[in-house]
């Protein structure tokens, strides 16, 4: 049983196989098609990997050759059977796909998959009901490199795991991140690390609908955008892949380029600082932004979340939130707070005049009488005192 991380190497004799690539040629002349695209056998493919008591699952891979030094993006694919062609996020509650993703994507031809995340991309492809779960299985895993609009599978690998049962949850809403000069703290960071801080998430819209699988549909954002430039990514850390860039306004609305591996066309400019509304239908990758209509907004000095989560009491002042729009020219209505909770402990926040409730958990809109219940985490909670939407971002702990 292995305890440590798995180093997929590449075996002597070379057990590679070679494959070619799917291109767009015309939309991107000067990408070449890969000829091969090397995933390398693991050594220990002989031998079961216990996903239960190992830190990662390594892979490494020899980078596609396009014509010249690309940013690649990888992503591992999980399948049952070695074939590659329905997605999990394609096929109804309950059916069967060919194969998973885990939800990490690389830019390193060294791989380190998390463990949890391949549990679930088994689960996805077996749908093995928990007393069933085998001791060990054999799978077969591919990678799909992406530059651009060009996609390239690398050869097909068995190995063999020691699975446990992950249950598949209804996926959580899809969050974009606003970066940027007149975004938080202003320093473009775009990491996961940086979310509140130099990240803003969007919320939740109000009574929308949200793709039980890929959590895909309507989110937005409302707030005070100072005079300058920023970005919206999905992914963070990634610049390159569902970025809202630059566009242009028609009428009272300004459509942003959502960027997919094409050309950087610059960074959204909205021409005047304002109360602004932006919106994004994720699963179009749609995005729009507008004036917000917004009259005698108030500018609160202190918000805080009092309630009974561990450390905390009912008097706001005890349980200050962070202000996070803190970069020159900003006016700042977006609150984050490190938190760790427990099941059933209660909140509601409050500047210390006026008290904000609810009823849902973990994105919502404050304004019920009711405290707002937990569920035991470590979360960044997200407070707009603008729109009361709150989001709680689960912080993943090793």
């Amino acid at each position: 049983m292995k305890t440590s991380k798995i180093f997929a190497m590449l075996v002597a004799g070379g057990m590679a196989l070679l494959t070619s690539c799917e291109s767009d040629r015309d939309s991107n002349p000067t990408l070449l098609e890969p000829e091969t695209f090397v995933l390398n056998q693991p050594a220990y493919s002989g031998e079961a990997i216990d996903l239960a008591n190992t830190s990662s699952v390594r892979f490494t891979c020899s980078q596609p050759e396009f014509g010249y030094t690309a940013a690649v993006t990888y992503k591992v694919q999980v399948s049952a059977t070695g074939n590659f062609t329905v997605s999990a996020d394609e096929v109804e509650e309950g059916v069967k796909p060919d194969y998973a993703e885990p939800d990490d994507a690389f830019t390193s031809c060294v791989i380190d998959v998390n463990p949890q995340q391949m549990a679930k991309a088994i689960q996805q492809v077996t749908l093995t009901p928990e007393e069933e779960i085998p001791a060990e299985t054999e799978i077969f895993v591919r990678l799909m490199a992406k530059v651009g609009n060009l996609s390239c599978p690398s050869n097909v690998i068995k190995m063999k795991v020691s699975p446990y049962y992950v249950e598949l949850k209804t996926a959580a809403p899809e969050v974009w991140y606003l970066v940027g000069a007149v975004i938080a703290d202003g320093k473009w960071t775009n990491s996961s690390a940086a979310i509140g801080t130099s990240m803003i998430p969007m919320f939740t819209k109000k009574d929308a609908e949200y793709d039980k699988k890929a959590g895909k549909g309507v989110i937005v954002y409302t707030g005070y955008i100072a005079d300058g430039k920023f970005k919206i990514v999905r992914t963070p850390g990634d610049w390159d892949h569902y970025v809202c860039c630059a566009g242009s306004w028609n009428g009272d609305t300004y459509t942003p380029f959502v960027r997919n591996g094409d050309d950087d066309p610059g960074d959204i400019y909205l021409g005047a600082a304002g109360y602004y509304t932006i919106t994004i239908d994720t699963k179009a990758a749609k995005c729009t932004i507008q004036k917000a209509d917004l009259q005698n907004v108030k500018v609160y000095p202190m918000m805080g979340m009092p309630g009974t989560y561990p450390g905390a009491d009912w008097t706001p002042a005890n349980n200050p939130m962070t202000a996070v729009e803190i970069v020159e020219g900003s006016e700042n209505h977006i609150w984050v707070k490190d938190v760790t909770l427990e099941d059933g402990n209660e909140f509601k926040f409050s500047n210390g005049t006026d008290w904000w409730g609810g009823v849902d958990f973990p994105w919502g809109y404050a304004g019920a009488d009711s405290n707002i219940p937990t569920k035991k985490g470590t979360y960044k909670v997200f407070f707009n005192d603008l729109t009361m939407a709150y989001y709680f971002h689960e912080v993943v702990t090793e």
